[in-house]
């Protein structure tokens, strides 16, 4: 079975692309975390898997949940998921979007991972050295304890 993420990420590009092109990013980037967060639902996952529950079905409640949010194209998307039964990319989708985002912004996160527990003065500094690396472009750092 494919990994969700690499199912995601034609809808992805397809999406950033035309977001690019009509220059509709940020709308772009609402809808999809609207979708990602209906289509992360337990409850909606187990509707979307039911043999019981139509894609006519799904598709309107989908819709209902996400009111005037999701139109347009956004639509046009989540019919397209879920006649493919891809609705459970939605949240790669949305993330693997983000990521070119980023990237066409020229912003840079990081994400550091210690195996003990950073001080905010050595914080700091990693996020100062991370800022003096990467310039205009810093954006942010996450860090993490994994002992």
């Amino acid at each position: 079975m494919i990994e969700n993420a690499t199912a995601a990420r034609p809808y992805a590009t397809a999406v950033f692309e035309l977001a690019q092109e009509s220059g509709q990013i940020a709308q772009w980037a609402d809808a999809l975390a609207l979708l990602s967060l209906i289509t992360s639902d337990p409850a909606l996952r187990r509707l979307s898997a039911s043999p019981k529950v139509s894609r006519a079905q799904l598709q309107e409640l989908v819709f209902e949940i996400g009111g005037d949010a999701l139109s347009g194209q956004s639509r046009n998307l989540v019919k397209t998921l879920i006649q493919a039964g891809r609705l459970q990319c939605a949240p790669d989708i949305r993330a693997l979007f983000e990521r070119m985002r980023a990237a066409a912004e020229g912003k840079v996160e990081a994400q550091a991972t210690a195996a003990y527990e950073l001080d905010q003065e050595q914080q700091d500094a990693i996020a100062a050295a991370l800022a003096a690396t990467w310039a205009s472009a810093w954006s942010s750092a996450r860090l993490s304890m994994s002992p």
